[in-house]
C-alpha cells in the first residue's frame, strides 16, 4: 500500500523548475489547451475534497494511506495548474518559489478553515476568467494578468491542505506526483481511469486523462 515513504517523499530535491520540466516530459501531448488544464484542475480539486472528507470521516488516527491519498490528489491539481502556468507563459517558480516555500507562506493560517473547499472556490474563480476569455471579453494578455492574480490563492490552498491533512509541504505533493506518474509511464497506463491505477500490475490502455 502506498504511503509518503522515502521513495515518494523527495521534496528536498524537488524544485519548481524540476517539476515544470517534468510536466513537459510527462504530457502525452504538447498542444493541450488551457481549457484542458482548467477542466483537469476542476476535476482533481473535487477529488481533493472527497479525499479530505474521507480522511475526516475516519478520524484523526486514520492510517498513513489516508494522508497519502490527500497529498496525491493535491499533486494532481498541481500538475494541471502547472499546465495553466506553462500555456500562459508564467513560470511556476514565480508563483510558488523555486523551493515551493512561497506557496507555504501563502497557506492559510487557521487550522479550523476548510481549505479543501477554499481550493474548489479558487479553482472556480479561475474557470470563470477562462470562460470569459473564451467568450471574448478580454485578450490573452489580460487573461494572463488574471491568472497571475488568482493562481497564488490556488497554490496557497493546496499548501494548506497538504499541511493540515497531509502533515507535509506542497513540495512533497510535487514529489508524490512525480513518483506516481513515473510508475504509470513505466507501466504504460498513463491513459485510463482510476486514481490508483499505477498500483495495479496490469497496464491499462483505455482512453482517458493523464492524472
Amino acid at each position: 500500500m502506498a504511503s509518503l515513504n522515502n521513495d515518494d517523499r523527495l521534496s528536498e530535491r524537488t524544485s519548481a523548475s524540476l517539476f515544470e520540466a517534468f510536466h513537459v516530459q510527462s504530457s502525452v501531448r504538447s498542444n493541450f489547451s488551457a481549457q484542458y488544464y482548467m477542466l483537469g484542475a476542476m476535476e482533481e480539486s473535487t477529488e481533493v475534497l472527497e479525499a479530505v472528507r474521507d480522511f475526516k470521516a475516519k478520524g484523526a488516527d486514520v492510517n498513513a494511506y489516508g494522508r497519502y491519498a490527500v497529498v496525491k490528489e493535491v499533486g494532481d491539481v498541481l500538475w494541471y495548474c502547472t499546465g495553466l502556468c506553462r500555456i500562459s507563459s508564467i513560470e511556476l517558480a514565480s508563483m510558488v518559489g523555486e523551493d515551493f516555500s512561497r506557496a507555504d507562506e501563502l497557506a492559510l493560517n487557521s487550522t479550523e478553515a476548510e481549505h479543501e473547499i477554499a481550493l474548489v472556490l479558487q479553482i472556480g474563480h479561475l474557470a470563470g476568467r477562462l470562460k470569459k476569455y473564451e467568450r471574448g471579453d478580454y485578450d490573452k494578455e489580460q487573461l494572463q494578468q488574471y491568472l497571475v492574480s488568482l493562481l497564488p490563492g490556488v497554490f496557497g490552498a493546496l499548501a494548506s491542505v497538504c499541511r493540515i491533512h497531509g502533515n507535509v509541504a506542497l513540495a512533497d505533493a510535487a514529489a508524490a506526483n512525480i513518483a506516481k506518474i513515473n510508475k504509470r509511464l513505466a507501466q504504460n497506463n498513463i491513459r485510463g481511469d482510476g486514481s490508483n491505477r499505477e498500483e495495479s500490475k496490469v497496464p491499462m490502455k483505455t482512453p482517458g486523462a493523464l492524472a
